[in-house]
């Protein structure tokens, strides 16, 4: 199990804000959560244009492209761990329009995953 989102729960978000979109139904505060061993974490649509450009990327022939490109290394790999995983997951969603979210083990905190190049890292940010 992945510590935090994978490329099918993309998919599966892509598809509720898609079955939303041709219902007319609101989009302006769609989330979804995952609750792992390593935390709690959730998706956030920060930039609705784009996300919307890339959900469709999902079904059509970018799809292969868009496995490696979530996957990254990792399958490469022949131990991966945790942060690496979030690390990647971190650096990916936001060319998507998603923001990544991690909740305190209390839930009423939660930070922004940022992924920084300079150390290859996910490093948590405060929220505003």
């Amino acid at each position: 199990m992945s510590p935090v989102f994978s490329l099918e729960d993309l998919k599966l978000f892509a598809a509720i804000y898609q079955w939303r979109a041709y219902n007319n139904k609101p989009l302006d505060k769609l989330v979804m959560v995952v609750v792992s061993k390593e935390g709690t974490f959730a998706m956030v649509i920060e930039d609705m244009a784009l996300f919307n450009t890339q959900a469709y990327k999902i079904w059509g022939a970018e799809g292969n492209d868009l496995a490696r490109e979530y996957n990254g290394k990792l399958n490469r790999k022949t131990q991966v761990i945790y942060e690496t995983v979030i690390t990647q997951v971190a650096k990916v969603l936001p060319t998507h329009g998603i923001g990544l979210y991690k909740a305190s083990p209390g839930l009423n905190v939660w930070k922004k995953m940022v992924y920084n190049p300079l150390t290859d890292k996910a490093v948590e940010t405060a929220c505003n």
